[in-house]
């Protein structure tokens, strides 16, 4: 019976993108209680970035339930090149410890955002609805938008918007 966490590196960040959701935590138990959570156990350096779970930047020693192993997200600072590193550990249903502690790459670099968004804007409809309309200085490799609305914490689909023509 073992409980060990990964080690993960990320999917890379831009510099100049807003808070992102990064790969998930992640432990493999081999004949033991199932996982229970994971501990944050350091922090990417402040210069790097900011990590945040539910909108709340993540402390030290922050226990985060298994199910909100996904929802983590990292904002980095404008301009940052490098890696953000953290290391995490985890817990199974009985109490029992990881035998090892995991750390957590995200790498962030230069490389500008695919769109340039030059002005949104939300109108009410109905009380109920909202119209969005939004234009964009460039766009590079872009095919569509995915537009998604949240109810505090849970993002959910709710239309795809194909750019109009130039």
């Amino acid at each position: 019976m073992s409980l060990v966490v990964n080690n993960i590196i990320s999917g890379a960040l831009s510099n100049t993108s807003p808070a992102q959701t990064v790969a998930s935590l992640s432990a493999t138990v081999t004949g033991g209680p199932p996982l229970s959570n994971f501990t944050i156990q350091t922090l990417p350096n402040t210069t790097s970035g900011i990590l945040y779970l539910g909108g709340s930047p993540v402390i030290p020693g922050q226990i985060i339930p298994s199910g909100q192993a996904n929802q983590l997200m990292f904002a980095p600072v404008a301009g940052y090149v490098g890696s953000a590193v953290f290391t995490y550990t985890a817990t199974d249903n009985s109490g029992a410890g990881s035998n090892n502690t995991a750390t957590f790459t995200i790498p962030v670099d230069n490389r500008p955002l695919p769109v340039e968004l030059v002005s949104f804007e939300a109108t009410a409809v109905d009380s109920r609805d909202a119209q969005l309309t939004w234009r964009t200085a460039s766009e590079k490799n872009n095919d569509h938008f995915d537009v998604k609305i949240t109810t505090i914490s849970t993002w959910s689909a709710a239309s795809m918007a194909k750019p109009l023509p130039r």
